[in-house]
């Protein structure tokens, strides 16, 4: 039985979403066991409270800090629950995915330097998923882990972005390649966007030019790629934007049951909490990081989205992205 492994600990609210999260997903895929990172006394309590059947527990009572220096990971400290899910993730070819809602940077070096990174790929990229006017899903990457890269980098996460779409979200078949820039034409940009833009064109990717920022949502592409800083900036921009737009909208109506379907409905769709992770886009197994504010659903959609992945076969995708 394959396995997918959570790590416990390090998020807001405790271990115990965790657990609930673990068994949402075990209603809705049978076929997996849940490998659960962190106190083992705590999450024996807690999966007796809900009933959880198909797991394993991982004994580790150390939590990797977000005031923590990542470079910890390489010297040292095996004893976090992070450390020890990526030893764990790496070592047991029957764990397909690791969930972990704690340090972004601790989970990105370890990544790197316990996981390990496909030939060519010095730094991961964290891809978020986000949805269009149309209700279509597209990636946006680098959306925080790099922020200052070359052109052939970029280059590169595009094609492991493009290996994505084509193992998740309806499983696209020549995803729409788009470069996120300041204007549409070839010569706008900085010195990286006018290289990425030619060596972008000259590759095998479906590449579809230029996206302004207005153009995000409008369905232009599947695969939108920048680098860390202004993908960051856009995505925390965006995500502030939703929470403003659901209290104006609420507004005009609070009891009106069109108003609150309305803000409901912008809130699943551009919630950063809402739709489980963002993805760590280089190592060789499948790396999902939630919302440090993660909830149980929170849980269960990034369980949802590691079975997708696996079972879209991510993996040999992106082995195959890089290497045609």
């Amino acid at each position: 039985m394959k396995k997918i492994l959570i790590d416990t600990l390090g998020a807001d609210k405790g271990i115990d979403v965790f657990v609930e999260g673990a068994f949402l997903a075990e209603e809705a895929y049978k076929d997996y066991t849940y490998v659960l990172v962190g106190d083992k006394e705590k999450l024996q309590e807690s999966i007796n409270r809900v009933g959880l059947k198909h797991y394993e527990i991982i004994d580790a009572k150390e939590t990797f800090l977000n005031t923590d220096s990542p470079l910890d990971l390489i010297k040292g400290r095996g004893e976090t629950s992070l450390a020890k899910s990526l030893d764990t993730l790496k070592g047991d070819d029957e764990c397909v995915a690791m969930i972990s809602a704690g340090s972004t940077g601790g989970f990105l070096v370890g990544s790197i330097f316990r996981l390990g990174l496909f030939e060519g790929i010095k730094f991961p990229a964290l891809a978020s998923p986000m949805i269009n006017i149309h209700e279509k899903w597209f990636a946006l990457l680098d959306c925080g882990a790099n922020l200052d890269i070359d052109a052939k980098t970029l280059v590169k996460f595009a094609k492991m972005g493009s290996a994505l779409m084509k193992s998740a979200f309806g499983s696209i078949e020549n995803p729409r390649v788009g470069l996120l820039n300041v204007g549409k034409e070839e010569t706008k940009g900085n010195a990286m966007t006018k290289e990425a833009f030619s060596l972008l064109k000259e590759s095998n990717l479906n590449f579809v030019g230029n996206i302004e920022g207005h153009e995000i949502y409008l369905d232009k592409a599947d695969v939108i790629a920048c680098d860390g800083f202004v993908g960051n900036v856009f995505l925390k921009g965006a995500e502030a934007l939703s929470m403003v737009l659901e209290k104006i909208v609420l507004n005009f109506g609070k009891e009106d049951p069109n108003i609150i379907a309305a803000t409901k409905y912008i809130h699943k769709n551009f919630n950063y909490n809402e739709e489980g992770a963002a993805i760590f886009l280089g190592p060789k197994k499948i790396c999902l990081k939630a919302h440090g504010h993660a909830s149980a659903n929170t849980i269960l959609s990034a369980v949802r989205f590691a079975v997708t992945l696996h079972e879209g076969n991510f993996i040999e995708n992106i082995a195959k992205e890089l290497h045609a």
